[in-house]
């Protein structure tokens, strides 16, 4: 009986046939592989199972069977998934009705719509680790903002600090409005575009004709600096030839900070050395005021009036000034967005979100 056992044959005690069960799989890893499928993988450490059940799980609470597979097989392809969600797996040995062990757990995220249609058509394919950067970024901006998709929130939202200069023009939210090149930015891997003279981004995105989350008085505009530079440059904007629109000029001296948004210009000076590096969003909610933020601490709060939308394209490294670029920053800019009014809560989602990117770029 003890060598039967050992090798998997059924014995007899106490009157009943029993089996010995399989020895427990080991080891399991979840790859995400598209929007609606992840790949899973184990150790084998059975010599006698009859076969594999796959067991999913969205909230690692409740599993069914996902499926099955035969004895010595050791990969499983979970497809039918449904885009964007987190899912749980464990999987188990079986000899007859007899289960092992469970493995141990593990878990991934499928990946995004927009993530799907970011990535298409690249002539240049990211890495997983990048494809998994970015889905992690969506994920974290539509659980913070609780949104279904980016679109709810933005109209544009660029990661200038891509893996790849093709990848990091490209609008993160739609496939519109993706980036061009004016003459030759620096471009650096997960760190951003830098401008000079005549060097800059176009978006081709007009708020006047193209808004959808981007209103008048319901608005948001957020820029990224990497670097740290006194000069009287735009990082992003659009101004008509009433100086009317949208702008950022992080640090134009030692303590003075300048924007427009929806309305003309107007300045902040706090009597402290401003840093330039952060994240800056201004917001608007009211017709009568709008707030601007740096790192997620209020700035100031211009009470200035907004005016109509411009229909001017949105530029980046400069500020278009009426159809023609004004003077190019040499700061590096590694994010844009444009989109709806936020309050301090989504703008701070919106700051630690890509914060994390950053920092999970190394």
């Amino acid at each position: 009986m003890a060598i039967g056992n050992a090798i998997g044959i059924p014995f007899k005690r106490g009157g009943a046939f029993k089996f010995k069960p399989a020895e427990a799989p080991t080891l399991l890893t979840a790859t995400v592989i598209s929007d609606t499928q992840i790949d899973l993988a184990w150790t084998d450490n059975s010599t006698h199972e009859d076969g594999y059940r796959i067991y999913i799980s969205t909230d690692n609470i409740t599993f069914t069977v996902k499926g099955t597979v035969g004895e010595n097989i050791v990969v499983y392809s979970a497809t039918g998934l449904t885009a964007g969600t987190l899912y749980y797996f464990y999987i188990v040995a079986y000899k007859g009705t007899v289960e092992s062990v469970v493995s141990n757990t593990a878990s991934a995220t499928t990946y995004h719509t927009e993530l799907v249609t970011y990535i298409t058509g690249l002539i240049t394919p990211l890495s997983a680790g990048q494809k998994t950067l970015l889905n992690t970024l969506i994920s974290c901006l539509k659980s913070g903002l609780s949104i279904a998709n980016l679109s709810d929130a933005f109209d544009t939202f660029y990661v200038l600090a891509g893996e790849t200069e093709e990848s990091s023009l490209k609008n993160l939210v739609s496939n519109a409005y993706h980036c061009t090149k004016n003459g030759a930015p620096v471009f650096v891997a997960g760190q951003g575009f830098t401008g000079s003279l005549g060097n800059y981004l176009k978006t081709g995105y007009k708020a006047a004709s193209h808004s959808v989350r981007y209103l008048q008085d319901n608005c948001s505009s957020g820029v990224y600096v990497r670097t740290n530079v006194a000069e009287n440059a735009s990082v992003a904007g659009f101004l008509n030839a009433a100086g009317q629109g949208t702008q950022v000029i992080p640090r134009t001296g030692l303590n003075h900070y300048n924007t427009s948004f929806n309305s003309t210009a107007t300045g902040l000076n706090d009597g402290l050395s401003i840093d330039s590096r952060g994240i800056h969003i201004s917001t608007r909610v009211l017709s009568t005021e709008y707030k601007n933020y740096i790192n997620k601490l209020l700035k100031n709060t211009p009470a200035v009036a907004s005016v109509a939308l411009v229909d001017l394209e949105d530029y980046i490294l400069t500020r278009n000034d009426n159809g023609v670029s004004g003077q190019v920053t040499t700061r590096q800019v590694s994010m844009r967005f444009l989109g709806k009014g936020l309050n301090l809560a989504e703008l701070s989602t919106i700051t630690d979100c890509f914060e994390d990117y950053m920092d999970d770029y190394g």
